[in-house]
């Protein structure tokens, strides 16, 4: 499957984004993964400005829904292809909540950093 916009990720992408997070001077996976909680709620409470309330709420309604529904792209009853839908879902969300929660930390530490230098 070809990754992009709108598709599955492929594992190229997922790697590429592994490598983003092995940069120095960037988030690592582990404080990304702690800090997507705090993504969420930041941005259920339409504090955080790089993520709209509602696309968080539909996205992860969305996904859900998918994840939990027997109507499925590729049915789950047919072994192994039948979860290979759910699977690449599943990815891409993660990846996006990987990337997103990285861009959520340095905005984090803007606004800490901003914070500090208010009178």
């Amino acid at each position: 499957m070809a990754g992009g916009k709108g598709r599955h990720p492929d594992a190229r992408e997922v790697w590429a984004l592994y490598e983003e997070t092995r940069r120095p001077g960037v988030p690592g996976l582990a404080a990304r993964v702690a800090a997507a909680p705090r993504l969420f709620r930041t941005a259920l409470r339409g504090e955080y400005p790089h993520l709209p309330r509602g696309r968080t709420l539909v996205c992860t309604l969305l996904m859900l829904v998918y994840l939990a529904s027997p109507l499925d792209a590729v049915p789950d009853f047919i072994p192994v292809v039948g979860w290979m839908d759910d699977a690449g879902v599943l990815m891409w969300t993660l990846r996006a909540l990987v990337h997103e929660s990285g861009r959520f930390l340095l905005w984090e530490q803007a606004t800490a950093s901003a914070a500090e230098h208010r009178p």
